[in-house]
């Protein structure tokens, strides 16, 4: 079976959006930590620029750290500031402050300051990592655990994290609104082409492919389909006047040839070999003589060249002598039937009788030795229900797609049974649909079971037009 492509590009425009999603996390990531690493550089210069000289006064001076840091996402970094020199700090800072001096670390400049401003230097002190910023002339410094740097990134991303999972499925249904949205705007054209094409049959191939607003991509296949319709057209045209000419012109000769031979078999010796051999001649020619009209009608039927003469027919009494006729015709077969009383058809008379004939005789022909035959006629709301039901042992599965196609004749294996109006030429079931499409009905052949095959006929009683 087939791939969806409508599910493959759903389902690949999900795993795009879900790697945009993924890769967005991870930039985001490395963007915070650059970003917060930044933020943690120019607080350290304000607070270096705008509490210089407190040093001493540890109380006043985390009290101007705190107002340097007042407007920032890291106000609350200020409580965790060791200040060098301090009067207040205790052993542990002092001995800290004194690692920081110009040849034991490797200083600076910030990346928004020049060589003369604030620097900054990274230090293991205490066995722990910690940052170090120092004012311009050295006299002051702050320490910050790199730790709390890093902790700080942790908690937003945190924060961030608890968040996305409200956002979730919020965030899948958006994705796979756009997805679905994206796959229908692409489609679109190519569904708007299909139906198109779906449409378009013998007896509207004159008409060009029209599609609104078609995007720049699909004009290049618009105009190739086009092209194949008008190819298609020209192609069909030909074809049917190579059909109804030939077939116009083989009439009159072999109508002449038949009346000829005839003529010849009443010259015969009766029983002669000659009249035997003649009498295969005039069935043979009067092979081809109905092949000539049922391609000369098809052609017709083709190129809407059909005018029905309508007339009312009681279609339960010509139904009724067909089935009595064909009993004592068929003597190798039963014919039964059920026939509603009073279905009267307002239609061609001509072309439904032999439409009928047609069904009957395919019927008889896909038959079995002592088989059987069976009529049921009905009409309800205006519509009229005939089926003729068979066994057989010729059946296959394609019968009934295929039957209706010109020239067809299923199973090659089984023997040709000749009428006396020479079928089996594959062309009367195409003759039926026509006949049945022109009365605004429908014909269908159907297996009910593997040795029963089935015929359905429904059409309206009174033809739309008419009604």
């Amino acid at each position: 079976m087939p791939k969806s492509l409508r599910i493959q590009l759903f389902l690949q425009a999900l795993v795009c959006l879900a790697l945009i999603v993924a890769g967005n996390r991870v930039l985001s990531w490395y963007v915070a930590r650059v970003y917060v690493a930044h933020l943690v550089e120019q607080n350290m210069v304000s607070v270096l620029r705008q509490c210089q000289g407190l040093s001493a006064d540890g109380r006043r001076l985390r009290a101007c750290a705190a107002d340097a840091t007042a407007d920032s996402l890291l106000e609350g970094l200020s409580l965790h500031l060791q200040l060098c020199p301090g009067s207040f700090s205790t052993d542990r800072v002092s001995a800290l402050c004194a690692q920081l001096q110009p040849a034991a670390l490797k200083w600076h400049a910030l990346a928004a300051e020049d060589a003369s401003g604030p620097q900054q230097s990274e230090a293991m002190l205490d066995g722990q990592a910690w940052l170090a910023f120092r004012s311009q002339d050295g006299a002051e410094s702050i320490l910050l655990k790199k730790s709390r740097r890093d902790d700080f990134v942790k908690n937003m991303w945190d924060l961030r994290n608890r968040v996305f999972l409200y956002v979730i499925p919020l965030l899948v249904l958006a994705m796979g609104f756009l997805a679905w949205f994206l796959i229908r705007q692409l489609m679109r054209p190519l569904d708007q082409l299909r139906d198109t094409m779906a449409r378009l049959s013998s007896s509207n191939l004159d008409q060009p492919i029209e599609i609104s607003q078609p995007h720049r991509e699909f004009v290049a296949l618009i105009a190739s389909m086009e092209e194949l319709r008008a190819r298609l057209h020209a192609s069909f045209q030909q074809s049917q006047r190579f059909s109804a000419d030939a077939s116009h012109e083989l009439r009159t000769p072999l109508t002449i040839l038949r009346g000829h031979v005839e003529q010849a078999i009443n010259e015969s010796p009766t029983g002669s070999d000659g009249q035997v051999r003649l009498r295969i001649m005039e069935e043979e020619v009067g092979r081809l003589v109905d092949i000539t009209e049922k391609l000369l009608l098809l052609s017709r039927a083709d190129a809407r060249a059909i005018s029905l003469e309508l007339t009312q027919l009681d279609f339960s009494d010509f139904l009724t002598e067909l089935v009595s006729d064909a009993a004592q015709f068929e003597t190798g077969l039963r014919i039964s039937s059920e026939v509603e009383a009073g279905i009267f058809w307002h239609c061609d008379a001509l072309l439904i009788r032999q439409l009928v004939f047609n069904l009957y005789t395919n019927a008889v022909n896909y038959n079995i030795d002592q088989g059987w035959i069976h009529f049921k006629a009905t009409q309800s709301e205006g519509w009229l229900l005939l089926s003729l039901e068979n066994p057989t042992q010729h059946f296959s599965p394609e019968l009934s797609q295929k039957a209706f196609d010109r020239f067809y004749r299923g199973s090659a294996s089984r023997s040709r049974r000749m009428s006396d109006l020479g079928q089996g030429q594959g062309l009367g079931l195409s003759l039926c649909r026509e006949i049945t499409h022109l009365h605004g009905g429908t014909l269908t052949l159907s297996a009910t079971d593997q040795l029963h095959v089935s015929a359905q006929l429904r059409v309206p009683l009174r033809l739309p037009l008419q009604a």
